[in-house]
C-alpha cells in the first residue's frame, strides 16, 4: 500500500510573512525541525513535510522514485498564497526540496522566494551517487552521521521502521536520474556542517549551477547532522535569508 506525502504545521503563527517548508533528511520526518519552532519569529510560519512510510506514517510504503514524490509534494503546497514560501531540504530532503522547485517551475505556478539547500552535493556533482553507494557499502545503521535520528536501545518496530524508511531514502537517492534543465529564478542557500565527511565546498558549491543568483556556501561547527547541534545559528542565518528575499 502506498500513499502520498502530508504538510504537518509546527508552528502557526497568526500573521506570518513567509512559510518555511522543511524537507525531511534520510529515514526521519517532522520530528527533525520540531524545535525549531521555538526559534523562529512570528513573522515565519513552519511546516515539516511527513514522507509516507516515515515517522507516524508508518503504515504507508515509502516511496523510492524521487520523481513521483516531489511531484506529490508540488500538488501539496500553496506557493500563491499571500504568504511568501520558502523551502529547506536537508541530505535527502534537499534533493526532493529541489526537484519540487523544478516540478512548480514547469507548471508555471509561484517559486518559493529561498530554497535552501543543506548537507548535500549538488545533483549533477559525482559525489552525491558515490556518497549514496558508500553508505549502502557501509550499512545505513553503521554510520554515525545517523545518529540523531536512530533509534537507541529499541530493537522493535519503532527501529524497524526508521531503517526501512532510511534505506528507502537511499535508494530514492540512487533513483535519481539527473535531467539537464535552465538554471532556477530563485535565490539558493547553500548550508553544511564543517566536518561533514559527506559533503566538499566545490561539491556543495556546484548548486550554484542550477540558480540565476550567486549562492555562496556556509558551514556551520558540526558534522552531517549540525541542523541538531547548532540549530539556533543555523535558525538565525535562516531567518536572515528569508527575510531577505522577502524584503
Amino acid at each position: 500500500m502506498s500513499s502520498r506525502p502530508r504538510i504537518i504545521p509546527l508552528h502557526t503563527p497568526t500573521h506570518a510573512a513567509a512559510h518555511l517548508y522543511c524537507f525531511p533528511p534520510a529515514g526521519s520526518g517532522p520530528s527533525a525541525y520540531r524545535s525549531w519552532a521555538a526559534l523562529l519569529p512570528d513573522d515565519i510560519r513552519l511546516s515539516a513535510i511527513l514522507l509516507p512510510g516515515h515517522e507516524n506514517h508508518p503504515t504507508r510504503l515509502p516511496h523510492t522514485n524521487p520523481d513521483v514524490l516531489a511531484r506529490d509534494i508540488a500538488t501539496l503546497i500553496n506557493t500563491a498564497r499571500d504568504e511568501k514560501a520558502a523551502f529547506f531540504g536537508h541530505s535527502v530532503g534537499a534533493l526532493l526540496a529541489f526537484e519540487t522547485t523544478r516540478h512548480l517551475s514547469a507548471a508555471d505556478r509561484p517559486l518559493p522566494v529561498l530554497l535552501a539547500l543543506s548537507g548535500l552535493p549538488a545533483v549533477h556533482h559525482e559525489k552525491l551517487q558515490e556518497n549514496m553507494r558508500t553508505v549502502v557499502y557501509d550499512g545505513v545503521g553503521q554510520r554515525p552521521d545517523m545518529a540523531p535520528f536512530r533509534p537507541e536501545n529499541n530493537p522493535g518496530p519503532e527501529a524497524n521502521a526508521f531503517y526501512a524508511a532510511a534505506l528507502a531514502d537511499t535508494l530514492l537517492i540512487l533513483n535519481y536520474r539527473y535531467r539537464d534543465e535552465p538554471p532556477l529564478e530563485v535565490p539558493f542557500a547553500l548550508y553544511a556542517g564543517q566536518d561533514d565527511t559527506l559533503v566538499t565546498y566545490e561539491a556543495l558549491g556546484a548548486w550554484s549551477d542550477h540558480t540565476l543568483h550567486r549562492a555562496e556556501p556556509r558551514f556551520f561547527p558540526g558534522d552531517h547532522y549540525y541542523l541538531v547541534d547548532s540549530a539556533p545559528a543555523l535558525v538565525k542565518q535562516l531567518i536572515h535569508d528569508i527575510r531577505e528575499t522577502v524584503a
